[in-house]
């Protein structure tokens, strides 16, 4: 189970537009409601990593974490900061921030972290994060690894227009 957030934004976003997304996210993944009720409160949080990539035309920043977004006082203060700059660029962007709570069975590893950065085999450059557990049967890769790390790999052996078909029919 993961809370994310993915959001697209023109080059004329101000800080204020995109402050309450974080914060919002940041609040669910240190309480998350629906968690208490899906666990019968054994689980409350998404404590076991977070990550976010913001893309422009001219940048690219990404960062990943084991700590939970709501103790990562450095990496929750940087992505302010990378938000600001390109906001002051004046850039166009898209980010996706990931709160991370590993599906039962998977390590909490930092390459698990969300989100993936895959390119597709005809060459589409491309970032995934996911919330929930893909069923084994889902995926072909049956490593230690986590069940989204395996659905990318998966996708990057696929052409990008066929993906969507391909595993939203399984």
């Amino acid at each position: 189970m993961c809370r994310m957030i993915i959001g697209v934004f023109s080059q004329d976003t101000e800080m204020g537009e995109v402050i309450p997304f974080i914060e919002s996210l940041r609040a669910a993944a240190e309480h998350d409601p629906f968690l208490v009720r899906y666990t019968n409160g054994r689980k409350t949080s998404h404590s076991d990593g977070w990550g976010y990539v913001i893309v422009s035309s001219n940048y690219i920043v990404e960062y990943k974490s084991l700590m939970p977004i709501y103790m990562d006082k450095k990496g929750y203060s940087q992505l302010f900061n990378h938000l600001q700059w390109i906001i002051e660029m004046n850039e166009a962007f898209a980010f996706m921030v990931h709160a991370r709570l590993a599906s039962p069975g998977y390590r909490r590893i930092l390459v698990d972290t969300h989100p993936f950065h895959f390119y597709t085999v005809d060459n589409y450059d491309s970032w995934l994060a996911m919330n929930g557990t893909l069923m084994k049967e889902c995926i072909k890769n049956k490593n230690n690894r986590s069940d989204t790390y395996n659905l990318v790999k998966d996708v990057s052996n696929e052409k990008f227009d066929e993906i969507p078909q391909k595993y939203l029919n399984k």
